[in-house]
């Protein structure tokens, strides 16, 4: 049987599937602890992990979703700059384009070859550099 691609769900899983959709389709019954019984402890871990406090850590569903909350969480002034890669994953670049409008640059970054080397990096960095998104 060659399942390196797609296999069949492993019972448990496939419970916990069905109780995932019954709690989507049926939100109004989840107690409020219920939010908060798995993000609250695995903040907690990942806190201890990288030795951070658990409130300073930020569980998101996505890419997209994490660069947003970054983006308006830090206080843009006109002038400063963001470094990216020509051509990078749309995630990476969308969340910064808005605030060109108050001034703040995007320079996109053109690698030598496949990936930006650290050398690249070094010398693209400015001191109106505040950011650098790459994917």
């Amino acid at each position: 049987m060659n399942c390196a691609h797609q296999g069949p769900l492993p019972h448990a899983a496939v419970i916990a599937a069905q109780a995932a959709l019954h709690e989507k389709t049926t939100p109004h019954l989840i107690r409020d602890d219920e939010f908060t019984a798995v993000p609250n402890p695995l903040k907690s871990s990942l806190a201890r992990l990288i030795e951070a406090d658990p409130e300073d850590i930020i569980l998101g569903n996505s890419t997209s979703y994490g660069l947003h909350v970054l983006r308006n969480g830090i206080t843009w002034r006109s002038g400063d700059e963001i470094l990216s890669v020509n051509g990078d994953f749309p995630a990476t670049i969308y969340p910064w384009l808005g605030l060109q409008e108050s001034g703040v640059r995007i320079r996109f970054l053109t690698p030598r070859g496949l990936a930006l080397a650290t050398d690249e990096v070094a010398q693209a960095i400015t001191r109106s550099t505040r950011l650098l998104c790459v994917s």
